[in-house]
């Protein structure tokens, strides 16, 4: 995913570049943003795998412990964590997505001007 993104990422900026002067600064600073904030950002995303998984022992652990009957679905605490892991994933995607799609609404704000 992250490198999927990053290709988009440095391809739109390259893009808006070439449109106008201000597109080509908040391009370069989108540059220097990502270098600044990118190793932070690695080290915090790189920790949902360890969480996801504790909270797949916990569901695990936890329907061991109770009646089965008691889980909200037909297929039990997996259900609810494959629900959550799904939930994770968009979030994940929707966080990295956000540069890019700010660097596209600038992109669409700078063309409007023209027309």
């Amino acid at each position: 995913m992250a490198l999927r993104i990053d290709a988009l990422r440095a391809y739109i900026r390259q893009a808006i570049t070439k449109v106008s002067p201000q597109l080509g600064q908040l391009a370069g600073f989108d540059t220097v943003m990502e270098q600044m904030l990118g190793g932070r950002e690695q080290k915090l995303l790189s920790t949902v795998p360890v969480l996801l998984e504790r909270r797949f022992e916990h569901l695990r652990t936890a329907q061991r412990q109770d009646d089965p009957a008691l889980w909200p679905q037909a297929g039990g605490w997996l259900d609810v964590f494959g629900k959550e892991l799904e939930e994770v994933l968009l979030a994940e995607l929707e966080f990295r997505l956000q540069p890019v799609v700010g660097l596209i609404e600038a992109f669409s704000n700078e063309v409007k001007k023209y027309q």
